[in-house]
């Protein structure tokens, strides 16, 4: 149901990154497992970047897959750039070591949609999306709560909006 993300860099993880079948997730078949929530995620992201103050320079979308949410967002920042780790043709940037291969304060935006719960260490993914978005920037981050047991290559977390919250007050956000 979601977008690829790993912070651990193995061969055997990017065999199965490249592996997986990504469909479309921007529009889901009305049959897919997932429609009702890729659906969703469509839009609420479309309301959002609906909003007349919704305009970047730059974004970052972390933990990008096949980057399904770059239509929505390609009218809205004149630079989209996707990252994941090692394996995925459709990266523009590769994870090192669990870190972002780009300077502080370099976006504006940082997407991640449907990523955490693949994040062996949430609070180093979240410390690289903030160390990269600027001071006034905004961070656009989805996840959930309840679904099956899905590797792809891993699945480590389940999310409550209380536990989120907290862990993204440790984080200053």
């Amino acid at each position: 149901m979601v977008i690829i993300f790993s912070l651990i860099n193995t061969n055997n993880f990017s065999l199965l990154y490249r592996l997986q079948n990504r469909d479309n997730r921007l529009f889901p078949k009305k049959w897919n497992r997932s429609y009702y929530v890729l659906t969703s995620l469509r839009n609420v992201l479309q309301r959002i970047i609906s909003h007349p103050d919704f305009t970047f320079d730059s974004l970052l979308d972390f933990g990008c897959g096949n980057k399904p949410y770059k239509p929505l967002f390609q009218n809205k920042c004149h630079t989209y750039v996707g990252v994941d780790i090692e394996g995925n043709p459709d990266a523009d940037l590769i994870i090192e070591n669990g870190r972002l291969p780009v300077e502080n304060d370099s976006f504006d935006c940082v997407l991640s949609t449907q990523v955490l719960e693949y994040v062996e260490d949430p609070v180093l993914y979240l410390n690289e999306a903030c160390r990269v978005l600027k001071s006034d920037g905004t961070l656009i981050l989805s996840t959930h709560g309840l679904w099956q047991y899905h590797p792809d290559p891993t699945d480590y977390w389940r999310w409550t909006i209380d536990g989120l919250k907290k862990l993204l007050r440790k984080q200053d956000l």
